[in-house]
């Protein structure tokens, strides 16, 4: 077998790095679990108002309907972003 022959039998395929990815992660899975948990820390308060208050909206909840507001996404990102300039960068 040639070295090109060997070198394309041992590339993995989307599979390969799939299970790759999830056997390093499960490596770190402490790490992970500090990092992220300012994160699920929020995502769980939030769980938990939805279960108390019966919905996410606040105060008249005929007058305020849900419905998606793309523009406030689009906010957000902006928002989000700008406070992630400084991560983004260094000097």
């Amino acid at each position: 077998m040639g070295l090109y022959q060997e070198k394309n039998s041992k590339r993995g395929g989307l599979f390969d790095e799939i299970r790759d990815i999830i056997i390093i992660s499960w490596n770190f899975l402490g790490e992970l679990l500090v990092t992220f948990s300012p994160f699920f820390v929020i995502f769980m308060a939030f769980v938990a108002f939805v279960c108390w208050n019966g919905s996410i909206v606040l105060g008249a909840k005929d007058s305020h309907v849900v419905s998606p507001h793309f523009s406030q996404l689009l906010y957000y990102s902006m928002v989000s972003a700008l406070f992630m300039v400084s991560t983004s960068f260094s000097l």
